[in-house]
């Protein structure tokens, strides 16, 4: 029973000297930086066909068309 407790009181105490090593990290190297680059490649690549997509439903939306006056409506060919 002693030695399980001295195990512990080792494992305990030991703990935060392993988290205190690992703390200054912060060392990113080149494979991640093109990662990340890459990653952020995507979402631009994404976003620019939704903005050019919103700004046409926009328009379409609010714009006044004179084609649109004389247009019939869906139920016009029913007799």
């Amino acid at each position: 029973m002693k030695g399980v407790l001295m195990l512990i009181l080792v494992a305990v105490t030991a703990t935060p000297t392993y988290a205190g090593s690992m703390a200054s990290g912060g060392d990113a190297g080149l494979l991640v930086w093109f990662f990340i680059g890459f990653l952020a490649l995507f979402i631009v690549s994404q976003l620019i066909p939704g903005i050019v997509l919103t700004i046409g439903v926009l328009r379409g939306l609010f714009s006044r068309n004179e084609a649109r006056k004389g247009a019939t409506r869906p139920n016009d060919h029913v007799m």
